[in-house]
């Protein structure tokens, strides 16, 4: 797994906040299974509980592990 420093972690975390305020579409890229995997898509919501994030796309709402998360990326 790549290695996320204290700057990167913070990075993540604001623009994760910002992308919920705004409701904006993103892509979210994560690493799993070895390789990078991206996805597109407006967060609706973090979890501490379950310690994961939400997203909606065309086709229906989905859960992120948040530890899996390299970058959050506005769209425009």
């Amino acid at each position: 797994m790549p290695e996320l420093n204290e700057w990167d972690l913070q990075a993540i975390q604001e623009e994760l906040e910002l992308s919920m305020k705004r409701k904006c579409e993103v892509q979210i890229q994560t690493w799993k299974d070895w390789e990078f995997h991206y996805y597109t898509g407006i967060i609706g919501n973090m979890s501490f509980r379950t310690k994961s994030i939400t997203y909606r796309d065309s086709s229906g709402l989905h859960r992120l592990p948040i530890n899996q998360i390299m970058s959050i990326t506005q769209m425009g």
